[in-house]
């Protein structure tokens, strides 16, 4: 194996099932700025 198999999506993915409920809610914030600019984007142009 070489140095380049230690990625930062690995070492992403080790922190992930490391600290599951933090990436979780990180997660779920993510989702709720995303959905919200959608709504936002479609109101404002529905307005």
């Amino acid at each position: 194996m070489s140095a380049s198999s230690k990625t930062v999506g690995g070492r992403i993915r080790y922190w992930w099932q490391a600290h599951p409920m933090v990436g979780l809610a990180a997660g779920w914030i993510a989702i709720a700025l995303v959905g919200w600019r959608v709504w936002s984007a479609l109101s404002g142009h529905h307005a």
